[in-house]
């Protein structure tokens, strides 16, 4: 059997920005007391980081997040491969996703655009 991981990376300004909006009120990157920050379900499915800052914790966060990814590409470099979250809206991003797993591109209608969290292209 054929196994393919990909991780789509998105830039990390607009990721601790929607992560700082998502989690308003609440902070999973830090140890914390449940009273500047309420406790959440998913406190205990995070890393903690040796900050007071949740900014700082988050970008820790990341940072460790992409260089684990960046890790095991090198290491399963043919069965695990970064893209861009970008490449879910061009036909050449989404062909390259497709035939890093063996698919072939010219047998799926594909849709450009759809995906929401995309960083926006400076143009």
């Amino acid at each position: 059997m054929d196994l393919y991981f990909i991780c789509l990376k998105r830039n990390k300004a607009d990721t601790l920005k929607s992560y700082a909006k998502w989690t308003v009120g609440r902070n999973h990157w830090n140890k914390h007391d449940g009273i500047t920050y309420r406790y959440c379900k998913w406190d205990k499915a995070y890393p903690k980081y040796n900050t007071t800052s949740k900014d700082l914790a988050l970008e820790e966060y990341y940072d460790e997040y992409y260089a684990t990814a960046e890790a095991l590409e090198a290491k399963y470099s043919e069965q695990f491969k970064i893209f861009s979250i970008n490449d879910l809206n061009t036909r050449i991003g989404v062909h390259s996703i497709l035939k890093f797993i063996n698919h072939d591109p010219s047998n799926f209608k594909i849709k450009t655009n759809i995906h929401m969290n995309a960083s926006k292209s400076k143009r």
